[in-house]
């Protein structure tokens, strides 16, 4: 009798585990945490160079000029959204779509490693692993907030000025994080079994 109810509680406890709302309850008690590593990670990134945090703002700004030069003036192009668009809105348009890709590219190349190198804390502690992946999207996202405001700033000083409907921009949010969450745990867990996926994730970013 034993010998058939222990899959049964094996089963139970493993699909206890993707409950959704599981998770949320164990991150919600792990927020603390998650919110250190997070600030940790990100100050790691621009850790060693002369500007430091820097970088977080002057990156957008160099991109923006960038594809103000080259699309507005070198290549010019347009979307065609409205009849009298000009450089900056196609500039500001194009830093939008990258910012976006680029939080999601940064997610899905660094998340394989994410375990990997920390071993430290997999191996000689009892360590919640669900929040390495987290923490990394977390300090992606900081850099990804930092882009879409000075999107909003280049709109207001350079641009036609805010409306109500750029607000919807911000409902860009809540899918990207859901999807980079997604792809960053089952990046992460993958990544521990298969060492080869860091460099064929850097691979298939450059495809998308």
């Amino acid at each position: 009798m034993a010998a058939t109810r222990m899959p049964a509680r094996a089963s139970s406890g493993f699909f206890a585990h993707l409950n959704p709302f599981t998770l949320v309850r164990r991150l919600a008690t792990q927020r603390e945490l998650l919110w250190q590593f997070t600030l940790r990670n990100f100050d790691v990134k621009h850790k060693g160079s002369a500007i430091g945090v820097g970088w977080a703002v002057l990156n957008p700004l160099l991109l923006l000029g960038l594809y103000f030069v080259v699309f507005g003036k070198i290549f010019p192009g347009h979307f065609g959204a409205i009849s009298d668009e000009t450089p900056v809105d196609v500039a500001l348009a194009l830093l939008v779509g990258l910012t976006v890709f680029h939080f999601l590219a940064e997610v899905i190349v660094q998340s394989p490693a994410v375990i990997v190198s920390n071993t430290n804390l997999v191996k000689k502690v009892v360590f919640p692993l669900e929040v390495l992946p987290l923490a990394n999207l977390g300090a992606c996202f900081l850099n990804f907030l930092i882009s879409l405001a000075l999107v909003f700033l280049g709109q207001i000083i350079f641009g036609r000025g805010l409306f109500v409907t750029s607000l919807w921009t911000l409902a860009l949010i809540p899918p990207v994080l859901l999807l980079g969450s997604g792809l960053a745990w089952l990046l992460a867990a993958f990544g521990v079994f298969f060492r080869d996926l860091t460099q064929l994730t850097q691979f298939l970013t450059l495809v998308l």
